[in-house]
């Protein structure tokens, strides 16, 4: 009897150590809300490119649902029912488009998401044709891949990876927590993740941008209602970071308010100033960057985390002391690179209002000069600042 009682200690002391292990492996960061700073962009960036994007041969629809820069190229998704994804080069310029509007085979009407593997090969997200469908680099139709899961994802090591966690209350209540799943190219499910990832849960509706992201060989994802940044692999997601938004978080149940009171719980969570879960998200040796909606709707604090040092830097906006605009909307990341969005109309109003400011006119003058040359009904411009 005493044997098999030290046995079993042994067993229970093993899992203790291995869970411990485990949890010291999660880097926690705290964010404080409230010590939020203006922030001026040259502390982490020293250069950028600004890519018009020319609108002789397509004006991009609203509205613009996702930008992916690859290598050389942008591909942007655009428009709602028909959909169409457009590719520009670096300087602008329109390649090709992706815009087969239809029910036949390749064909298509709205686009949830899409993504563009190492190959350059486009996979389509179509929910009406409960599908991925796959185009070649030069835009031609290869092969329709059947599938029930529509939603955000990315393609790589061969494997779909869905996010499917923006679900209603009927399935909270049902018990099915699926939110996450891995796909092979046959569309087989390889596993699923089905559990929330943390004492916190938060809501936000938004585009793959949103929820995933590259470091180096590394993919990541958050939870639509998560504040564990988790790594991908072919059989699992590990926790990498917890954000801590300490008080500031919104709870569990109030994540099931949104869902059946939508008003009372929205308008509660702006009296309270809540926090919620991490998105923007962008990662590399040094940094680790992301967004999160606190306050009021639609308002964005941004949090740089200095790997190295181990020091956090709450953002509440950026002062763009490079290129001199006002607002600073990221919208997609390079390798080295943040891509900010500028609506033409917008740019025009800012440098008329600037245009008695002798200090702005000296130190902005590649901000002058475009607000010049674009037309307010132009397609957006974009913006890369490149990291130190």
């Amino acid at each position: 009897m005493m044997k098999k009682f030290y046995i079993l200690f042994f067993v229970i002391f093993l899992l203790s150590c291995t869970s411990t292990k485990h949890n010291d492996e999660i880097k926690e960061i705290e964010v404080d809300v409230n010590q939020a700073d203006r922030v001026a962009l040259s502390n982490y960036f020293n250069n950028y490119q600004i890519v018009p994007l020319k609108s002789d041969k397509v004006l991009l629809s609203f509205p613009v649902a996702k930008i992916q820069p690859v290598n050389d190229e942008i591909y942007i998704l655009h428009g709602s029912s028909p959909a169409k994804i457009s590719v520009f080069n670096k300087s602008g310029t329109l390649v090709r488009n992706i815009d087969y509007f239809g029910k036949g085979p390749g064909e298509f009407m709205y686009i949830i998401d899409f993504d563009v593997d190492d190959k350059k090969r486009i996979h389509l997200c179509c929910p009406e044709k409960r599908a991925i469908l796959l185009y070649d680099k030069h835009g031609e139709f290869i092969e329709k891949r059947e599938s029930d899961i529509g939603a955000y994802f990315k393609y790589f090591n061969h494997r779909y990876h869905f996010l499917t966690g923006i679900f209603s209350t009927e399935l909270i209540n049902k018990g099915q927590f699926e939110m996450f799943h891995c796909l092979d190219t046959t569309m087989k499910k390889k596993y699923s993740y089905r559990k929330f990832p943390s004492k916190y849960a938060n809501i936000n509706d938004a585009r793959a941008l949103n929820f995933f992201w590259q470091y180096g060989q590394k993919r990541g994802c958050v939870l639509p209602y998560g504040d564990t940044l988790y790594y991908i692999s072919d059989k699992s997601l590990t926790p990498a970071y917890y954000i801590n938004f300490g008080k500031k978080a919104c709870a569990y149940n109030e994540v099931l308010d949104i869902w059946t009171r939508p008003t009372g719980a929205v308008k509660q969570m702006l009296q309270n100033g809540k926090a919620v879960h991490p998105n923007k998200i962008f990662e590399n040796d040094d940094i680790l960057f992301f967004g999160y909606e606190y306050g009021k709707k639609n308002h964005y604090q941004y949090v740089f985390y200095d790997k190295k040092r181990d020091e956090v830097q709450v953002v509440s906006s950026f002062k763009d002391d490079l290129l001199g605009y006002h607002d600073i909307n990221i919208v997609a990341f390079t390798k080295n690179e943040f891509v900010c969005k500028i609506e033409p109309y917008q740019l025009k109003q800012y440098v008329k209002m600037k245009k008695n400011n002798p200090e702005f006119i000296k130190k902005h003058r590649d901000l002058i000069n475009l607000a010049h040359k674009v037309k307010n009904t132009d397609n957006p411009i974009l913006v890369f600042y490149q990291l130190k």
